[in-house]
């Protein structure tokens, strides 16, 4: 065999190492729906299918090809249906988490919405969507917010972050250049270090614990002389006098807004309750009598409860709630 040769099919070989090695394999993603991929992900209850939305593949480069990225405004829905051959029955599933990557580099995403259903966006979940101008999150499902999840998007000017969020991870908004203002609410506890570097149009950040929470010495990546930080009225003292907060170099009340009231809602067939302080909570059925009384301390609750009408008392506040 003449050396050319051998040349030749050495480079045959690779070229189809390298097209095998980029494609979408058997189970990266199960279906396909308006251009979003979803992966089963189980059950939910007893009788609940859902899934999550992924990339096109499982490992980088996330997409085959640019014409396979989703694109433009999307809104992901509370139930997608997976479309089976004629014959059999369509399935839906309850869309649960905006998985890890899963629109990673899609620079063609404008707009995205994401539905009360969603508890998490993972690592890396926008990742240099560099397009896309806002993120708008329906509802109080969300609990997490992944590592680095809206790192590079450099258009983004809104994102909604939702009562009901615990976690923030570390450089969640690194590299977001248009970004003008971040809203945390009192339901976060903990959150990643880096978490706004380069926002350079960053002007404010509102906050709304009626104590500090503990973040990481580097979780504003030195960006305090530049952005006013907003707190609830009569917490100025104890935010300047904490070693990470008080950096900031402008720290002042939010307009006509005191500390936080406690909020009461139902998420995920449970009553969920945020109290800024130690409560006596009532929970009545529609027909008036009592089906529980709790004392709880501040922080943030779960209470499963069968479905159904409920009229909830949290001191003065009183609300009516349907659990589903």
């Amino acid at each position: 065999m003449t050396r050319a040769k051998r040349i030749s099919i050495w480079a045959i070989a690779l070229v189809g190492l390298m097209t095998v090695t980029s494609a979408a394999k058997a189970g990266d993603y199960d279906f396909k729906s308006k251009g979003v991929y979803y992966k089963k992900n189980g059950l939910s209850g007893a009788f609940s299918r859902v899934a999550k939305v992924v990339p096109e593949k499982a490992s980088y480069p996330y997409y085959t090809a640019d014409a396979n990225k989703p694109t433009g405004d999307i809104s992901i829905p509370r139930t997608v249906t997976e479309r089976k051959a004629l014959g059999f029955v369509d399935i839906p599933y309850i869309v649960t988490e905006i998985g890890d990557y899963a629109f990673y580099g899609c620079k063609g995403l404008k707009r995205m919405t994401i539905p009360s259903s969603v508890h998490r966006i993972g690592n890396e979940a926008f990742r240099e969507c560099s397009w896309m101008t806002s993120v708008e999150v329906s509802g109080n499902g969300l609990r997490v917010i992944g590592d680095a999840a809206f790192a590079g998007c450099d258009h983004l000017e809104r994102v909604n972050i939702p009562h009901g969020v615990t976690k923030i991870g570390r450089a969640a908004f690194d590299l977001c250049g248009n970004l003008e203002k971040l809203d945390i609410p009192s339901t976060v506890t903990a959150m990643g270090d880096n978490l706004i570097e380069d926002c350079d149009k960053l002007k404010t950040i509102t906050v709304h614990w009626a104590t500090p929470i503990d973040v990481p010495a580097n979780a504003f990546s030195g960006s305090q002389n530049r952005i006013t930080l907003k707190v609830p009225r009569g917490t100025e003292a104890a935010y300047r006098a904490h070693a990470v907060w008080g950096r900031f170099k402008v720290i002042e009340p939010t307009a006509n807004e005191a500390v936080e009231a406690s909020r009461i809602y139902t998420s995920d067939g449970a009553l969920r309750l945020t109290l800024p302080s130690p409560e006596a909570v009532y929970i009545y059925g529609i027909s008036g009598a009592m089906v529980k009384r709790l004392a709880l301390p501040a922080g943030n609750h779960v209470q499963p409860l069968p479905a159904g009408i409920y009229v909830v008392r949290v001191g003065d506040a009183v609300a009516k709630v349907i659990v589903n």
